[in-house]
């Protein structure tokens, strides 16, 4: 809930929204997800080799469960907003930030897709402004990546069209 009230702060009124989502469900496990694999398999390779290996087993098993909680907390605390103006994001758990981009300062938007993620099919979009050389906006770990960025480039497209011409943003 605090993440669609802090998204609304981002957003002007009398902005129509075009799409409001999240980081994919996935993305709570996939976010660290090597990671967690690698605990547990140590985990499972230490009962054979050590005596009274169960606590490790049981220490392992907490510490993973531990990071899925945090992760489901930071998926929770995650937002993202396009606008028919502008492309937005929020998110934290304990410190709150937001990121807004007017559509028509737009340059670049981008797709990437690190191998956990493509494994779970989803993908991080990137928009970048001109004058910086950096991803100004970054919507992380979300459904559907290509179709998302499609509609997000579509939307940019639109902006530009309807800007008269020699304006420049």
């Amino acid at each position: 809930m605090r993440a669609r009230r802090d998204l609304a702060a981002l957003v002007p009124e009398g902005e129509r929204v075009v799409l409001r989502i999240k980081p994919g469900l996935l993305s709570i496990v996939a976010r660290r997800g090597w990671w967690h694999l690698g605990v547990l398999a140590a985990a499972l390779v230490a009962i054979p080799l050590m005596p009274g290996a169960s606590i490790f087993v049981v220490a392992s098993a907490i510490i993973v469960a531990s990071m899925v909680i945090w992760d489901a907390l930071v998926w929770a605390s995650r937002g993202y907003v396009l606008t028919d103006q502008r492309i937005a994001a929020s998110g934290g758990v304990l410190n709150r930030w937001g990121v807004s981009v007017p559509l028509d300062r737009v340059q670049h938007a981008v797709i990437s897709r690190r191998l956990i993620e493509r494994l779970t099919g989803l993908g991080t979009i990137g928009v970048a402004t001109a004058g910086t050389d950096a991803i100004d906006v970054a919507w992380v770990m979300i459904d559907r990546p290509r179709a998302t960025l499609a509609r997000v480039r579509d939307e940019v497209d639109r902006v530009r069209k309807s800007r008269p011409q020699g304006d420049l943003p």
